[in-house]
């Protein structure tokens, strides 16, 4: 369990689309339309919000209506929402099975001796939907969701305890160090506990670039991304986006000096 939101939050981040219209011959006289397409849990919504002004009295200008039509959206399996970055149910006998599958694999990775790295490193390119070349190494133990969301580039290193929740996509570029004990969560849950039982969720995405290292003990949070030429001190938790070419560390996590590539120099 990652990142949460409270049910307003989820309302907003989730619109797909807003449209206004502007009435001059309505009710009152001048009245404004907003409709907006909301999704949650599983479920497509129309809201119509209509502001109505009150010329009448000075201190309050405008009457807000709201309507809201809710129609189910049976058009895309739960897997597809999840892989959309919609709200979606983890109950899903689709999504488990697949939960289930990554776990057999994980489960063989982590009992492998050391010593077969051509083993090992065949069964990450199996697994993870991306890996930038042979020069994988991530040490044992090893943990993951489902492995097929998450993407490294060359030369790729993690150390122990390496933990991924890839519910969303997890993008890793070339040249990147992982540090003992690190996570990187991209499931989300509301912080509302009767939606959160529903056991409906969405993820993040997190985006990592090039020439990053990442310390021991850090945790990254849902919808983070991480610039090129990064260092994230240990035991940071990184809860908004790290631009390029600093020294980053705290909780939260955040820059503390720059650093000047070759190029740079």
């Amino acid at each position: 369990m990652a990142a949460t939101r409270n049910s307003q939050e989820i309302h907003l981040i989730n619109k797909l689309n807003i449209i206004d219209l502007n009435q001059p011959k309505s009710w009152h006289g001048n009245c404004r339309y907003r409709f907006e397409l909301i999704i949650f849990g599983g479920f497509l919504g129309l809201n119509m919000i209509v502001s109505i002004p009150r010329e009448s009295r000075a201190d309050f200008y405008c009457t807000f209506v709201a309507i809201t039509i809710p129609f189910k959206d049976d058009t895309m399996t739960e897997k597809e929402k999840l892989l959309a970055g919609l709200p979606y149910s983890a109950t899903d006998a689709e999504l488990l099975r697949e939960l289930n599958a990554c776990k057999d694999i994980i489960y063989q990775y982590n009992q492998l001796l050391p010593s077969k790295r051509a083993e090992r490193t065949a069964l990450l390119k199996s697994l993870l939907g991306h890996v930038g070349d042979d020069n994988i190494l991530i040490n044992q133990p090893f943990f993951c969701d489902y492995g097929s969301n998450i993407s490294v580039g060359k030369r790729f290193f993690a150390n122990f305890n390496f933990t991924v929740l890839d519910e969303a996509l997890v993008t890793i570029g070339d040249d990147c160090f992982v540090g003992p004990n690190v996570g990187i969560y991209t499931a989300c849950h509301s912080t509302n506990p009767v939606e959160r039982n529903t056991r409906v969720e969405w993820g993040k995405p997190v985006t990592i670039g090039d020439n990053v290292w990442i310390g021991g003990g850090v945790t990254i949070l849902p919808g983070v991304t991480i610039g090129d030429n990064v260092t994230i001190g240990a035991g940071s938790v990184v809860t908004h986006d790290i631009p390029s070419n600093v020294i980053a560390a705290g909780n939260p996590c955040r820059p503390i000096k720059s650093v000047k590539t070759d190029e740079q120099q």
